[in-house]
């Protein structure tokens, strides 16, 4: 967390908008101004307070905010999860936000992509989904996998 703080401190175009219950922060958002766009990075907020919506004033707030900015063209509220989250997916549409359609790449360090880009490992990983439907971890890995073999071999290193 040390370097994330220290990285916030030397970058201007980074910011942590809170909500706070008496002197007690009950939600934070991890923002990052890019030129003419407002990235949400990350939200999160206290169990305890999720019944006094913070994440709602909080998205409220930083939203209106940005449509009062005329030198922003666009907020990205993140891209889809990689996990089944339709809650999270409903929450930003009503909020007003939309989605829109892109393409990632997933490339895997070629040490592991030659262990787990195999059709043995993803079998694995598909069966293992089967039997622990409900596991987040799971599911997650299987869309990575199945990310990392669509994406095929980079142009390019990063």
């Amino acid at each position: 967390m040390g370097t994330t703080v220290e990285a916030a401190f030397a970058c201007p175009e980074i910011a942590f908008p809170a909500v706070f219950s008496g002197s007690r922060m009950a939600a934070y958002m991890a923002t990052c101004r890019e030129e003419k766009w407002l990235h949400i990075l990350h939200q999160m907020s206290r169990q305890e307070d999720l019944p006094n919506f913070p994440n709602h004033l909080l998205t409220y707030a930083v939203s209106k905010q940005a449509t009062l900015d005329a030198s922003l063209e666009a907020v990205c509220y993140g891209y889809v999860p990689l996990f089944a989250a339709a809650g999270l997916h409903e929450y930003k549409l009503r909020f007003g936000y939309e989605m829109v359609c892109h393409r990632s790449v997933i490339q895997l360090h070629p040490a592991l992509n030659a262990v787990l880009n195999q059709a043995a490992a993803r079998t694995a990983v598909r069966v293992a989904r089967r039997l622990r439907r409900e596991n987040q971890q799971l599911e997650m890995l299987e869309t990575v996998l199945e990310g990392a073999r669509s994406s095929g071999p980079s142009l390019s290193p990063c």
